[in-house]
């Protein structure tokens, strides 16, 4: 991916060739902070979405591959955690289901028969319900944004390549 800011190409021309004066497109351009304000409330207003991301946390790296809705009512969530197992959960709007591996099931401290399960999927309590807007697209985002402050982003244009 190749993100690329430009000033208005025909400035330079248009000065070159008349007296005329041009203004870079860049001055029209708005701020980071505008575009980041933006993109979270556009964000913040989908009904469902899907991701697939890392974050570190206390020197250990978790996946997540998330496709759900904003409430977390209706998900399918893949999270990979470093020294602590895997999980899939899955939320409908009345259950929530998981199915883990071994590591997984022991950091929880979940009972011996549940550990056996292998790959099957385990009914989880009525009581985890309230873990599913814990995972919920919206959690997810506020979280993310919430990460990241106003002054954060750069105050420059620049070009930027990603993976090439």
């Amino acid at each position: 991916m190749r993100a690329v800011a430009v000033d208005n190409p025909l400035a330079s021309y248009s000065a070159a060739s008349s007296s005329t004066s041009t203004t870079s497109a860049a001055s029209d351009a708005p701020e980071a902070s505008e575009i980041l304000s933006k993109a979270k409330t556009s964000a913040l207003a989908a009904k469902s979405g899907a991701f697939v991301g890392q974050v570190d946390q206390s020197g250990k790296t978790i996946k997540i591959d998330f496709k759900g809705t904003s409430d977390g009512k209706n998900a399918d969530i893949t999270i990979d955690m470093e020294g602590d197992g895997k999980a899939r959960v899955i939320s409908l709007s009345d259950a929530v289901y998981i199915q883990a591996d071994a590591e997984f099931w022991k950091k929880q401290g979940a009972p011996a028969s549940v550990q056996k399960a292998g790959d099957k999927f385990i009914k989880a309590p009525s009581s985890a319900g309230a873990m599913t807007e814990s995972l919920s697209l919206k959690t997810f985002l506020e979280n993310a944004f919430g990460a990241v402050t106003p002054s954060q982003p750069a105050k420059d244009v620049a070009t930027v390549d990603v993976n090439g």
